[in-house]
């Protein structure tokens, strides 16, 4: 009767599940704790370091790449005030040619009168074509550089640089917004 009792007894300790097995509990302890510290040195050593390095690398050539969103900016702004600049003096030149033909107008005798505020015409004519043309090149050449920073800027904040069609077309929106 002991036999069968032991016997029984032993088919149930096999069948126990190792890991519920509280004669196991201090070598899985160790084993544990074993691979637990061998794992963590391992990411500490090799791991962090490299994942460290990609985010520090990241942050740096996001600083450049705003940074040179900054740089390209600043030159658009002075593009833009160099135009502007360029429209008052012309402004300022058709303004002086207009005020010097008009007083020369009133020095001229009343049956010349006709004839100079017909040159005086042509004179703002003129000047006009010269500062709608100036206008054009000046908003061509700001336009191509507005085009040229917006395909930088895409580029550098997506890594992917947008079809010339697709810039020009935002350009040209932008520029009859303002």
């Amino acid at each position: 009767m002991a036999e069968t009792q032991t016997e029984a007894a032993a088919p149930q300790q096999g069948n126990q599940f190792p890991p519920l097995d509280a004669t196991t509990f201090v070598p899985q302890l160790f084993w544990l704790a074993v691979a637990f510290t061998l794992l963590y040195v391992g990411l500490e050593r090799m791991a962090l370091p490299a994942i460290e390095r990609v985010i520090r690398d990241r942050r740096k050539r996001i600083r450049g790449d705003l940074d040179a969103a900054q740089r390209l900016r600043k030159e658009a702004d002075a593009a833009l005030k160099a135009y502007e600049k360029a429209m008052a003096d012309a402004r300022a030149q058709a303004n002086t040619i207009a005020s010097e033909a008009h007083a020369a107008i009133k020095a001229e005798a009343d049956q010349q009168r006709a004839a100079v505020d017909a040159e005086l015409a042509r004179a703002v004519e003129a000047a006009e074509a010269q500062i709608a043309d100036a206008k054009k090149r000046a908003i061509a050449g700001v336009r191509a550089v507005a085009v040229e920073v917006a395909g930088a800027i895409v580029e550098k904040v997506l890594h992917e640089r947008p079809s010339a069609t697709d810039l020009s077309r935002v350009v040209d929106d932008e520029l009859r917004a303002a």
